[in-house]
C-alpha cells in the first residue's frame, strides 16, 4: 500500500513534466509561436481574473480609526 503523502508528493512533482509534454505536443502541432501566445495569453488572462477576484476584498464597507488609520474594521 503507497502512502498517500508520497503519492500526493509524486503527483506534486510530476505535474510540471506533464505540463512541458503537453506543451512541447502542442508545439509540434500548432507552431512555437503560437503555442508561447496561448501560454501568454492564459497567464495574461488568469492575471486579469485574480485581479478582479482580489479587488472584491477592497470593500468599501471598511471602517479606519485611531492613529493614522491604524485599525481597520470590515464587514465580512
Amino acid at each position: 500500500m503507497i502512502n498517500v503523502a508520497k503519492l500526493a508528493l509524486s503527483t506534486v512533482l510530476a505535474l510540471p513534466i506533464l505540463e512541458l509534454a503537453v506543451f512541447i505536443a502542442v508545439a509540434a502541432i500548432v507552431g512555437f509561436g503560437w503555442a508561447l501566445s496561448l501560454v501568454l495569453a492564459g497567464s495574461l488572462t488568469s492575471l486579469l481574473i485574480l485581479r478582479h477576484l482580489g479587488s472584491a476584498h477592497n470593500h468599501p464597507h471598511v471602517v479606519c480609526f485611531g492613529p493614522r488609520e491604524l485599525y481597520c474594521v470590515t464587514s465580512r
